[in-house]
């Protein structure tokens, strides 16, 4: 093309990354004359969903974060720092992410609920929980999935106590809440902690999704929590989530965890009987 601007280098920057070639669109983002926050976003948000983190970083790195004198860098762009700071989430950057996040401060980027589950999630992975929790308090209005986020970082790094601070004040909280509240104890290794809390919802008159019995099944099986795990699946059994695949799967990863392959065939030929009837 004898004349190039920003338009064509973005159609054709944003449309390798769209089929796929990274290789050649990163190339010609590092060539763009005047990086542009469309091509930006594009092909970091394309590494970081491929698993290419660490490269989408050094591409991050190659443009710079840095404000220039005349044209204010890509990586000011609120989309661009909300997929950089999804990706410091993956591989716990902390220093990057919280560069990313005083920038969102000081262009004055209003926080919305998938921007502030990004940031919470990235303080808790990097055990910074009180920026985590400044995160929540700076909210104008605080939605579930924010506190859903702050729950589960709380429950996740052992602060059990104060997950359910937070958890206590909502009057009704939902099933995803819960499910926050119970899958964070996992990573902790509270596993009685989990079914005290399964035990608290069930008599709170809240009904489990087959998301939660796959939450408490995965854990036992990690755990080696044999008679827990045989009672969940009695649980399960009486709500039909055990129908679920996600469910059965779980059961069935369980059980063969445990060492107890009759069960788990058949949790499998239970399962294939099920999707055959279904078909």
């Amino acid at each position: 093309m004898p004349d190039r601007n920003t338009f064509s280098w973005n159609a054709v920057i944003t449309g390798l990354a769209g089929a796929g070639d990274l290789d050649t669109a990163g190339e010609l983002l590092e060539e763009m004359p005047v990086k542009d926050a469309v091509a930006c976003h594009a092909v970091l948000h394309r590494f970081v969903r491929c698993g290419r983190v660490d490269e989408a970083f050094a591409l991050l790195k190659g443009i710079g974060l840095q404000r220039n004198s005349d044209v204010i860098s890509p990586c000011n762009d609120p989309f661009v720092l909300t997929t950089v700071v999804g990706a410091c989430a993956d591989r716990m950057k902390y220093e990057i992410g919280r560069q990313a996040h005083a920038r969102l401060v000081v262009a004055k980027t209003e926080i919305d609920s998938v921007l502030a589950c990004a940031l919470i999630d990235m303080y808790c992975k990097c055990g910074d929980l009180d920026s985590a929790r400044l995160v929540l308090d700076r909210l104008k209005h605080v939605d579930e999935f924010s506190l859903s986020a702050l729950v589960y970082g709380y429950a996740s790094c052992g602060q059990l106590h104060k997950a359910l601070l937070f958890f206590d004040k909502v009057e009704n909280p939902s099933v995803a809440l819960w499910n926050s509240l119970i899958s964070g104890c996992v990573p902790a290794y509270h596993g009685d902690s989990a079914f005290v809390l399964f035990v608290r919802m069930l008599r709170s008159d809240m009904l489990p999704n087959s998301s939660i019995y796959a939450i408490l099944l995965n854990m036992c099986g990690f755990l080696g929590m044999l008679k827990p795990g045989q009672q969940t699946h009695a649980c399960a059994l009486k709500s039909g989530a055990v129908n679920d695949l996600i469910a059965a799967s779980a059961l069935i990863d369980f059980y063969s965890k445990c060492s107890r392959w009759a069960d788990a065939c058949q949790a499998f030929g239970e399962l294939r009987h099920q999707k055959m009837v279904h078909q």
